[in-house]
């Protein structure tokens, strides 16, 4: 288990009557414990019911593939089945009660709203319940009346988590205290006749039969602090094993469902095995989704494995229903509201009767809560999206691909904004999706809270969720843009620009979102106006967060700062590591990862941190790359030292969340190039990883960090392979400088810190040991001599792509981001 019980237990372990189906649960410290739990079930089971248990079914688990255990089994003539390997069904009732167990104190402490740590009282309160509840395996009767021979007595079963009064007793309060004291009821005493109460400030558990339950009054108020684990926590036994028997003072933590073993567990608890929990705000608390055995990480309750995943505003609610009782209920109204509206008002469809053999594709509302630059709410928005997962190709719709600017140029083209002090300017296209004219017949329901009688919607324009939406609308903004002067790039479509003698403006369009970069302002307020003339457009002003990237400005300085400030605190509170010790690189020097070897990993949210990490690693952290490529790597099999890798990553970006991506006015056009290698630096396969970096105006406008395709024989020809990745991003780049008509006279300078391959690329002449390169790399020679690129040697300690090929010291690191244009922007100092 992740989390420990308020008692400080890790594990629970099941023992299930086959004749009655009486569940009796346990929970340990350690499984050091399994062998006394057994003990004290086997003595009471045979004392309760003057009967000997002949046989025992467990796992091959060694917990109980032991001498002493087998031993103790021999001593009382008991027979030991066990399932064979990777065969759970032959324990399924064992297996199966497991489950049910986890389920069901899932639901309780969601309902509750409980903290983990109580996990074990909601197991236990959980197995009680079952044991007195009708069981259609035995004809509808309960394991309690099978087990003693009597009806169980039903009138003290009350809603796991109520608050309730509990009267303190006289020899506890002076004259003047209050006779009772609010607790919440965490479950039932085996052996006395009363309840087990939690005490709100202290979470200390409590006994008594004096109390006044307030069932329609639950935990709503969070009066419970997050749990610290309090060694000195006053816990009576919990076991919901046979009636009136006691069990072993122990309790236990959130058990993730594995479902070829009768108990569960997790690692030690320490900083570096920690595994975050989603909270319980995240979840409706209708629904809760069971974790996948799939190895690729955990299904969380509420998320779909993602690769490449910004974090979700938890704020945000699931369903119409959901945001019409929260506390925003009137916002998300009225954003419901004006969505509406902006569909009618764009005749967007039209109500009609569904023809035969016609399907009408079902809608949904989606809520986004929208912030600012510094993260304050700014607005509530709902949006109506079709379910275009339903959609059938050829029928409703054809082709769908739609382009997105991409990160580089956005860099390079605010980097040319601090070069020639341009303006940056941003708009929004309101429902911009539903401006693009469709070319299939599509019909939809109609939308929750707007029906009108039983009609359906034949479609006129484009609707969001539309597989062909973002095509639509871009195509439809790709003639406008085109028809009002602009020229469209042939090396990034979604930019577009008019430069006349000293006059220039470029606009960089990604879905609805459009950044405009001039430095002229009648220039600017005509396309503006423009483009307001034929869409709905809200024009944000000078451009402050743009694709989740904030935007900070000193003219006076000639400086313009990238940084995800928002986005990281999010990815730490998200994986619980807001108060992580910060540490000064993200990846240890000459550390070493290998495969997993078939660890179980179902709670590790790796795919999910992994996602997370890329997206800020891809935007404006160039100093995470390598360590990010490294450990997505082994996303598909993820073991405890990628985790301590992840977590690593996330200690360093606490420490520098505040650090910014700086670009400062320079009078050169000039892009500087830096490309490295570390040869056959991958134990599995012994490839090596390439790395390179571009500077212009004194940041980062383009990087990578890779695992190269083949297996280079030497270091130089590891780094002829870099250099080659090198130049095709320096000739994209030097293509858009031509096109702008801004590029420099001079071959693009890349630096290499191997003389050996920077030789290779400069000359054609034959060589032995280079003999067997692939012929695609030697396009360096034929750019080179085409005075495209130019490659010159760097010295190693200078080398600033270093930091994408490997783990380094903090100073060479700190040189590194420093070069890159990575400065601290008042943050932690490291």
């Amino acid at each position: 288990m992740e989390t420990q019980s308020l008692g400080g237990m890790r594990y629970f372990i099941t023992f299930v009557d086959d004749y009655s189906r009486l569940v009796s649960v346990y929970f340990l410290k350690d499984k050091l414990n399994i062998l006394n739990a057994f003990k004290d079930f086997h003595k009471k089971a045979e004392n309760e019911c003057n009967k000997k248990i002949k046989i025992i079914r467990t796992d091959n688990g060694l917990e109980y593939c032991n001498k002493d255990f087998e031993y103790y089994l021999s001593q009382y003539g008991i027979k030991h089945q066990t399932s064979t390997p990777y065969t759970p069904q032959q324990n399924g009732l064992a297996e199966r009660m497991n489950r049910t167990l986890v389920e069901r104190a899932k639901c309780m402490l969601l309902d509750a709203k409980l903290p983990k740590p109580f996990w074990a009282e909601a197991t236990a309160t959980a197995a009680y319940i079952i044991n007195r509840s009708p069981t259609t395996s035995i004809n509808k009767r309960t394991p309690y009346e099978l087990w003693t021979g009597k009806l169980p007595d039903l009138s003290n079963i009350k809603i796991f988590g109520s608050e309730v009064m509990m009267q303190v007793p006289k020899e506890k309060r002076k004259k003047w205290d209050p006779k009772s004291q609010r607790m919440i009821f965490v479950g039932y005493c085996d052996n006395t006749k009363g309840y087990r109460l939690a005490e709100p400030k202290t979470n200390r558990i409590m006994k008594s039969r004096d109390v006044e339950f307030l069932e329609n009054v639950k935990n709503n108020n969070n009066i419970y602090l997050p749990c610290e684990i309090s060694s000195s926590t006053d816990i009576s036994p919990l076991a919901s094993s046979p009636p009136a028997a006691a069990a072993p003072e122990t309790e236990t933590k959130d058990p993730d469902i594995n479902e070829s073993s009768e108990e569960y567990a997790t690692d030690t608890d320490n900083d570096e095995d920690y595994i975050p929990q989603k909270s319980t705000k995240d979840i409706p608390e209708s629904t809760i989704t069971l974790r996948s055995r799939n190895k690729l990480g955990v299904t969380d309750e509420g998320s779909k494995p993602s690769y490449f995943c910004p974090v979700k505003n938890p704020r945000d609610p699931d369903s119409v229903k959901e945001a019409l009782s929260s506390d925003n209920a009137e916002n998300w109204k009225n954003a419901m509201d004006e969505e509406f509206q902006s569909l009618i008002r764009n005749n967007t469809w039209i109500l009609t009767d569904l023809p035969p053999g016609k399907k009408a594709l079902p809608c949904k509302w989606i809520f986004k809560t929208k912030t600012d630059e510094t993260g304050a709410v700014n607005r509530h928005k709902a949006r109506l999206v079709i379910k275009g997962y339903t959609q059938r190709k050829g029928v409703d719709y054809n082709e769908i691909y739609s382009p997105v600017v991409r990160y580089t140029s956005v860099r390079y083209l605010i980097a040319l904004a601090a070069r020639y002090n341009l303006d940056i300017d941003q708009m929004d296209a309101i429902t911009a999706f539903l401006q693009g004219d469709l070319e299939n017949e599509i019909y939809m329901t109609q939308p929750e809270l707007y029906e009108e009688g039983t009609k359906v919607c034949l479609l006129q324009k484009s609707i969001y969720g539309l597989k062909q939406a973002s095509r639509q609308w871009n195509l439809k903004l790709d003639g406008v843009l085109q028809k009002i002067g602009l020229t469209r790039s042939k090396i990034d479509p979604c930019i577009y620009y008019c430069i006349k003698q000293s006059t220039m403006i470029f606009v960089a369009v990604w879905v609805d979102d459009l950044i405009i970069f001039t430095n002229s302002n009648k220039l600017k307020s005509d396309i503006k106006e423009k483009l307001k003339k034929e869409f709905y457009m809200k024009d944000l002003g000078e451009a402050k967060q743009f694709i989740g990237i904030n935007i900070s400005r000193n003219r006076k300085e000639g400086k313009i700062m990238l940084d995800q400030r928002n986005y990281i605190t999010e990815i730490l509170d998200r994986f619980s590591m807001t108060e992580s010790k910060p540490m000064k690189t993200p990846i240890e020097v000459n550390a070493k990862f290998e495969k997993g070897e078939n660890e179980d990993n179902e709670n590790i949210p790796y795919r999910q941190a992994i996602g997370c990490l890329l997206y800020l690693a891809q935007a404006t952290r160039p100093d995470i790359g390598f360590s990010v490529n490294k450990l997505s790597t082994y996303v598909s099999n993820p073991g405890r030292q990628h985790w301590i890798g992840v977590k690593r990553v996330m200690r360093y970006i606490q420490g520098t969340k505040d650090y910014k991506l700086t670009f400062m006015k320079d009078d050169s056009n000039e892009i500087k190039g830096y490309c490295d290698s570390d040869w056959a630096s991958s134990p599995e396969d012994r490839r090596s990883c390439t790395g390179y970096i571009f500077l212009f105006q004194n940041g980062a406008i383009a990087w990578n960090s890779c695992k190269q395709p083949t297996v280079a024989l030497s270091t130089a020809e590891a780094e002829y392979m870099a250099m080659a990745a090198a130049a095709q991003e320096a000739l994209w780049l030097r293509q858009l400088q031509i096109e702008f008509g801004l590029k420099e006279d001079c071959p693009l300078p890349i630096y290499c810190d191997n003389q050996s391959a920077i030789r290779l690329a400069m000359n054609d002449c034959y060589k032995p040991r280079t003999k067997h390169i692939d012929i695609r790399y030697h396009f360096l020679r034929d750019n080179v001599n085409s005075k495209f690129i130019n490659f010159m040697y760097s010295k190693g300690s200078e080398m600033v792509a270093d930091i994408l090929t490997k783990g380094t010291t903090y100073e060479k690191h700190l040189f590194c981001i420093n070069k890159m244009g990575l400065h601290s922007g008042g943050g932690v100092k490291l």
